[in-house]
């Protein structure tokens, strides 16, 4: 359920797969799952109302924060990847060395590779493609 709320949830695109209520759905489903499990009613009470913290209230104070204050927002990602580290590392290092590598990777070398591969990109031309008008 939390693979759909990664694949329907709103990432500034408007296309026809986006969609919030399917998003945040799936979400919610999937914690209340997780919260059944749990051994007493106050972790599962604790489980889902971290769930609508993360999943509905904080993707809306994220929005809101971004059209308010465009330049620091990306030092709120940076933030919370220090967060995130800080949190892990009292769990697991290995943890921590794969989620940094995991973030470098993705901000990083995904785009490098992208830009770098872009010559090797072959346009097929075909009945398929629109009418150009050539005069």
């Amino acid at each position: 359920m939390l693979l759909v709320h990664l694949v329907f949830f709103d990432y500034g695109s408007h296309g026809p797969i986006v969609s919030s209520s399917i998003s945040l759905n799936a979400s919610i489903f999937s914690s209340v799952c997780l919260a059944s499990r749990l051994p007493s009613s106050l972790h599962a009470f604790v489980v889902v109302s971290l769930a609508v913290l993360v999943f509905a209230l904080f993707p809306e104070f994220r929005t809101r924060f971004k059209g308010y204050h465009a330049a620091v927002f990306p030092l709120t990602t940076v933030a919370m990847v220090v967060f995130t580290v800080a949190i892990l590392s009292a769990i697991s290092l290995v943890g921590v060395v794969l989620y940094v590598l995991a973030v470098l990777s993705i901000t990083f070398l995904c785009p490098l590779l992208f830009v770098r591969l872009q010559h090797l990109k072959n346009n097929i031309y075909g009945p398929w493609d629109e009418a150009a008008i050539n005069l």
